[in-house]
C-alpha cells in the first residue's frame, strides 16, 4: 500500500484538510508539530481509512464532529484504490466504501469492507505488528502475550491455510473413527454372542435330576400333613385353660395392689404416730423463733443504711478532689504557657543590649527594636502572672490535704456486722418455717395413731385371699402344660411341613427354569451361528476403516501446529532474527542481538515442549533473557527493530500489500547521541525492504533533522518543509 492522498473532514482538529503525499519530497518523511497539533490523528487516520478505527485512541466516534468523513487514495501493485468512510458521530454509525478506479468493490457494509481490505493489504493485527507502529504501542508484536505472538506469526507465514487442511483432515478422521467404532462395537457384540454358546446336553441332564427331586418332595409333604391333623386336636383345649386363668390372675393382681396400699398406709401411720412428741416440741418454739428472726432483720436493715451513708461520703470526697485537681491543672497550664511566653519575651528583649543605640533615638523605630521594647515592657507582667498562678496552685494543694477522708475501716466493720446478721437470718428462717408446719403435722400424727390396729387386721385378711388365688392358678397350670405339649408338637411339625413345601416349590421352580433355559439355549445356538457368519463379513470392512482413520490422523499431524507449521516457524525465526540483529547493529553496534525460542526444556527435564519467546542478548552486561524482562528504554528500541524486521520479512514474502512504513514516536527512547543512528536504522529498513516511503512522528530535533523532508502540523493545518 502506497499512500497518495488523504482528506479529513471534521476529524479531530481537521475541519476540511487534504494532504497530497505524492507531493512530499524524499523517502523518509518526518511529521512534526506541537503536542496536540494533530500529528498522531493524521497518521492514525491513514490506518483508520483502511481498518475503521484509530489504533492509538478509543472509539473513532469520539473524535468526529457531526457528519465526518475520511477519504484515502492509495496504490497497491500500481492499481489505484480509494476508501471513503462516511461517519455519523451522533448516531455512532459508519458507511465504509472501497473503490478501484472509481468503481465500488463493496456495498457500504462493515463486514464486506473489512473482508475486502484484509484480502488487499492484510489484517490490522499484522499491520500493527510490522509496518504501522502506533503511538501507544497497540498491537506491537513484542507487547503481545506469547500465545498471541505465535498466532500472529502463523498468520504472517500464511500457515493458517495448512491449519484449514489439518482441520478438514481432522473432521474426516473423526468420521472415520466414528464409523470404525460402530463396526468394532458390532463385531464385539457378535464375538460375545459366539462366546456364550449354551450346553444343551448338560441342561437336559439337570432337567431329569430336577424331576426326581420334585417327586420325592411331594411324598414327604403328604406324610407330614397326615401327622399334623392328629396333633391339632390335642392342642385345642389349651385356649380354654388359658381363658380360665385370666380372671384368677386379675383377682390376684387386685389383691396384691390393695395389700401394697394398705401396707404403705400402715407404715405411714406408724411413722407419724412415733413423731407426736417431736412435732409438739417444735410447735412450742414457734413464737420464740419469730421474735429472734424479726430482731436480726431489723439489725440488717440498720446496717445497710449505715453502709449507704458511708458510700455517699466517699463519693462527695472524690468529687471534691477532682474539682480541686482540675483547678490546680489550670494553674499549672498557666505557669507552663507563661514560662514559654517569658522565655520568648526575654529572648526578644535581649537584642536591645546587642545594638549600640540601645533602642533609643531614630533607631528605636526599627521593626525589630520596636518588637524588643514591647517584649521588655511585658516581662514584669508575665513574671507576676507566673507567681500568682504558682501561689494559687500551692493553696489548692493545701486544700486537698485538708479534706477529711472517710475511714475504710469503718466500712469493713459495718460489712462484718451485716454478714453476721444475714447468717443468723439464714439459720433461723428454715427453723421458723419448720416450727410453723409442725402444728399441722401434730394433728395429723395424733389421728394416725388411732387407725394403726384397723390397718393391721386388713393386711391379714388380704394375705389369706391371695393364698387361695395362688392355689387355683397352680391347678390350672398343670392342666395347661399337657395341652401346650400337644400344641408345641403341632407347631414343630407345621414348621417342618413349611420347609418341605418350600423345598417342593423350589424344586418345581428349578425344573421350570431349566425348561425355559433349554428353550433359550436352542435359540442362542441358532443366533451364535448367524453371528459367526456376520463377523466374517465385517472384519474386512473394519480393517479398511482402521487404515482410513490412521491415514487421516497422519494428515492432521502433518499439517497441524506440531507438523509443517512448527517446521515453518522454526525456519522463519533465524531469518527474522538475522534482519533484527542487522538493524540493531546499525543503531547500537554489536551490543544487542535477539533470537527466537520455539522450544524449551520441560520442568521435569524429560524432553522439550513448544514455546514462542524472543530472547535478547546484551553483550555489555552478558545478560540473556526474555524480551518481556527488559527495561522500558531498551525494550522500546528493540521492539522497534523487531517490528521493522517483521515488515521486511513480510515484504520479502510479498504476502501483504504495504510498500510504506509508518512510525508514531517509536524513537521516544533514543537520546540525541543515537538519533542519527536511529534514522540510519529506519533508512536501512526501508532500503532492504524496498519500501517506497517511510513516515515517522518524533519530538527530538536530532531525529527529525535526519529526515528528507517534513510535514508540518499546526492545529489541523498541514504544510511541507
Amino acid at each position: 500500500m502506497l499512500p497518495v492522498k488523504l482528506t479529513l473532514r471534521h476529524i479531530g482538529p481537521y475541519v476540511d484538510e487534504t494532504i497530497d503525499f505524492s507531493a512530499v519530497a524524499g523517502d523518509v518523511i518526518a511529521v512534526v508539530g506541537e503536542n496536540g497539533a494533530g500529528k498522531t490523528m493524521l497518521v492514525d487516520s491513514v490506518f483508520a481509512a483502511l481498518y475503521r478505527y484509530f489504533p492509538s485512541r478509543d472509539s473513532i466516534y469520539k473524535y468526529c464532529q457531526g457528519k465526518a468523513q475520511i477519504i484515502f487514495w492509495f496504490k497497491v501493485a500500481d492499481r489505484n484504490y480509494q476508501t471513503t468512510l462516511n461517519i455519523d458521530a451522533k448516531k455512532r454509525e459508519m458507511e465504509p466504501w472501497l473503490f478501484l478506479d472509481d468503481q465500488p468493490l463493496t456495498d457500504g457494509k462493515n463486514n464486506t469492507f473489512d473482508k475486502a481490505i484484509a484480502e488487499l493489504v492484510g489484517p490490522p493485527e499484522i499491520a500493527l505488528a510490522s509496518v504501522f507502529a502506533a503511538q501507544n504501542k497497540a498491537g506491537s508484536f513484542a507487547q503481545l502475550p506469547k500465545a498471541k505472538r505465535k498466532e500472529l506469526f502463523i498468520d504472517m507465514l500464511g500457515l493458517s491455510k495448512l491449519q484449514v487442511v489439518s482441520d478438514a483432515a481432522g473432521l474426516k478422521e473423526k468420521q472415520s473413527k466414528e464409523d470404525y467404532d460402530k463396526v468394532a462395537a458390532r463385531v464385539t457384540v457378535l464375538q460375545k454372542v459366539q462366546e456364550t454358546k449354551p450346553d444343551l446336553e448338560g441342561l437336559n441332564k439337570q432337567l431329569a435330576s430336577a424331576r426326581t427331586e420334585v417327586a420325592q418332595a411331594e411324598a414327604r409333604v403328604k406324610s407330614q400333613t397326615e401327622e399334623i391333623g392328629t396333633l391339632r386336636a390335642g392342642g385345642q383345649a389349651m385356649k380354654d385353660f388359658e381363658a380360665r386363668q385370666f380372671p384368677v390372675r386379675k383377682r390376684k393382681q387386685a389383691l396384691l395392689k390393695e395389700t401394697l396400699e394398705v401396707t404403705k398406709a400402715l407404715a405411714d401411720s406408724e411413722s407419724l404416730a412415733a413423731q407426736v412428741g417431736y412435732f409438739r416440741s417444735l410447735a412450742n418454739q414457734h413464737s420464740d423463733l419469730s421474735k429472734r428472726l424479726e430482731d436480726y432483720r431489723a439489725e440488717a436493715g440498720s446496717l445497710m443504711n449505715h453502709i449507704s451513708g458511708y458510700h455517699k461520703q466517699m463519693a462527695a470526697y472524690v468529687q471534691s478532689i477532682r474539682e480541686l485537681e482540675a483547678q490546680a491543672n489550670t494553674h499549672s497550664q498557666t505557669v507552663l504557657l507563661s514560662t514559654k511566653e517569658l522565655g520568648r519575651a526575654k529572648s526578644d528583649a535581649a537584642i536591645i543590649d546587642t545594638v549600640p543605640c540601645h533602642a533609643e533615638g531614630e533607631c528605636a523605630e526599627c521593626q525589630f527594636l520596636v518588637q524588643a521594647n514591647a517584649a521588655k515592657n511585658i516581662i514584669g507582667d508575665i513574671e507576676e502572672r507566673i507567681d500568682n498562678a504558682t501561689a494559687a496552685g500551692l493553696a489548692i494543694d493545701q486544700q486537698i490535704k485538708a479534706l477529711p477522708k472517710p475511714d475504710p475501716a469503718q466500712l469493713s466493720e459495718l460489712g462484718a456486722q451485716l454478714a453476721n446478721a444475714n447468717a443468723q437470718i439464714k439459720i433461723l428462717e428454715p427453723l421458723y418455717a419448720e416450727a410453723g408446719n409442725a402444728k399441722g403435722k401434730l394433728a395429723t400424727a395424733e389421728a394416725a395413731a388411732t387407725i394403726v390396729n384397723d390397718l393391721k387386721l386388713r393386711v391379714s385378711r388380704l394375705s389369706e385371699e391371695m393364698a387361695q388365688a395362688d392355689q387355683e392358678l397352680v391347678e390350672l397350670e398343670e392342666k395347661l402344660q399337657e395341652a401346650r405339649k400337644c400344641e408345641a408338637d403341632y407347631a414343630r411339625k407345621a414348621k417342618e411341613l413349611e420347609v418341605e413345601v418350600e423345598a417342593l416349590d423350589g424344586s418345581r421352580l428349578h425344573m421350570n427354569t431349566l425348561l425355559a433355559n433349554i428353550g433359550r439355549a436352542e435359540l442362542e445356538e441358532e443366533q451364535a451361528l448367524k453371528a459367526e457368519e456376520e463377523e466374517k463379513e465385517l472384519l474386512p470392512v473394519l480393517n479398511k476403516l482402521d487404515q482410513d482413520r490412521k491415514s487421516w490422523n497422519l494428515l492432521v499431524k502433518a499439517f497441524g501446529k506440531t507438523g509443517i507449521q512448527s517446521l515453518e516457524i522454526d525456519a522463519a525465526g533465524p531469518t527474522i532474527s538475522e534482519i533484527v540483529n542487522d538493524l540493531l547493529f546499525s543503531c547500537f553496534g554489536p551490543r544487542f542481538s535477539i533470537r527466537f525460542v520455539t522450544q524449551v526444556l520441560k520442568d521435569d527435564k524429560t524432553g522439550y515442549k513448544d514455546d514462542f519467546d524472543i530472547y535478547v542478548t546484551d553483550a555489555d552486561s552478558g545478560r540473556e533473557g526474555s524480551i518481556d524482562d527488559l527495561s522500558g528504554g531498551e525494550k522500546v528500541i528493540i521492539c522497534e527493530g523487531l517490528s521493522l524486521a517483521l515488515a521486511l520479512f513480510n515484504r520479502q514474502r510479498a504476502d501483504i500489500g504495504w510498500v510504506s512504513l509508518f512510525r508514531d514516536e517509536a524513537s521516544s527512547a533514543v537520546d540525541d547521541r543515537r538519533a542519527p543512528l536511529y534514522i540510519k536504522m529506519l533508512r536501512r529498513a526501508r532500503e532492504q525492504g524496498h519500501f517506497e516511503r517511510l513516515f515517522f512522528i518524533a519530538h527530538q530535533k536530532r531525529v527529525t533533522e535526519g529526515a528528507d523532508s517534513k510535514i508540518l502540523v499546526d492545529n489541523g493545518k498541514l504544510s511541507f518543509e
